[in-house]
């Protein structure tokens, strides 16, 4: 019969070396799956442990921070899974008024052992230590054996040996008999007893395999793409969510390409965003454009990677305000006098023409400028785009 929870671990450590003979114990299993540990003396405490992860529920603190102060090796947070030997080591700050004394964002060990995980909702969490048993204290009753649950003690436990200590042995290897009954401290056995010692298994090392993580996931919303410009250059919204089964929203780092194309076709883009609930804001300039937009979100372990492609219609320019001529050179018409341009392909690289316009406003530009590629035309002083287009679909001057 259970009593209660032993003080200490059975871990991969201590289990790991092979003897040079196997381990024996006085254990069987009965036909109706059953497991006795018996020859003990009345009353007798031994140990054992369940062949299962050892869990407990921990909850954070005021300041949400989660301590866990008797991990070795791995664990697991819920399905977050924490290498303690690749922890930085750091000092726990203290607590006050719900805030940390000072900034702590990412999980850390201290000195003396402790894993703390700061930044987390306040709640309770699961925690799991891999590769380690819990042990049990067990009493024998007056007949000197103890009957034990074979579908409670998992595939493997560890059970008492002959010389007095614990080994792993494998309830399918178990010997056989019949039951042992105990009856007014009179023991009963059948006639065939006893059977076979049982034989410890010869690998006693503990792995447990924790499940694969998984990647975070990204759900875009609307982006209401294509963005005609000629009814306004406002703000637009994009939303979007992330979910990671894993890892908390707290470790989970959101990233955007967005900013790469301020200024050349945005005036601004701004990411942000907690928890599941993110935005992309961006504020677009008046050019022809299709940018292809990506969020990433990284777990630590794994990246996910979202991409879409925003396309922009400029408000139209004149009629005739720029054309290709027949050699390829492309003309633009209703500028400023005796002005500086500059017309910037992106393609890979930066690709850029320059000229003058003359008194009359106008600038030709050379044909040397790559294929379908959108054009944006600028002061060679700065990147405000004034106009944009692709010299390909050009009217012929």
């Amino acid at each position: 019969m259970v009593k209660n929870w032993a003080i200490g671990f059975v871990t991969a450590m201590n289990l790991m070396a092979v003897p040079a003979l196997a381990e024996q114990g006085r254990i069987f299993k009965d036909p109706s799956g059953g497991v006795f540990v018996y020859g003990l003396q009345p009353h007798q405490a031994i140990q054992a442990a369940r062949d299962e992860m050892t869990t407990k529920t921990i909850s954070t603190n005021a300041c949400g921070v989660l301590m866990i102060r008797d991990a070795a090796g791995e664990i697991l947070v819920e399905r977050m899974l924490i290498d303690s030997a690749q922890l930085p080591v750091q000092m726990l700050p203290a607590c006050k008024d719900g805030q940390l004394a000072e900034s702590r964002t990412s999980p850390f060990r201290t000195s003396d052992g402790i894993i703390a995980l700061p930044k987390l909702t306040k709640r309770w969490y699961t925690v799991s230590y891999l590769n380690q048993r819990r042990q049990r204290n067990l009493k024998a009753n007056a007949c000197g054996f103890i009957r034990l649950s074979g579908s409670s003690l998992g595939e493997k436990p560890l059970l008492p040996t002959l010389n007095g200590g614990i080994a792993r042995f494998a309830i399918a290897d178990l010997p056989t008999s019949e039951k042992l009954l105990c009856q007014r401290g009179q023991l009963y056995k059948p006639a065939n007893f006893p059977p076979p010692f049982a034989v410890a298994l010869s690998n006693q090392r503990i792995v447990d395999t924790p499940p694969p993580p998984q990647p975070p996931i990204i759900t875009v919303g609307s982006t209401g793409s294509p963005w005609n410009l000629a009814t306004g250059l406002e703000e637009r919204t994009i939303p979007f969510t992330i979910t990671d089964p894993d890892t908390p929203f707290t470790y989970l780092t959101v990233k955007t390409n967005a900013e790469s194309f301020v200024p050349a076709a945005f005036q601004s883009a701004t990411l942000s965003g907690s928890g599941a609930n993110w935005t992309l804001k961006i504020k677009p300039k008046d050019v022809n454009a299709n940018v292809p937009i990506q969020i990433s979100v990284n777990d630590g372990t794994n990246t996910a990677q979202e991409t879409f492609t925003i396309s922009m219609q400029a408000t139209p320019a004149p009629v005739g305000s720029q054309c290709r001529n027949m050699n390829g050179t492309i003309t633009v018409k209703q500028l400023r006098p005796s002005t500086q341009y500059a017309l910037r392909f992106i393609s890979g690289t930066v690709f850029t023409l320059r000229g003058t316009s003359n008194a009359q406003g106008q600038v030709t530009f050379t044909n040397n400028y790559p294929a379908n590629t959108i054009g944006y035309l600028t002061l060679t002083t700065n990147m405000d785009v004034i106009r944009s287009f692709t010299p390909e679909q050009l009217p012929r001057c």
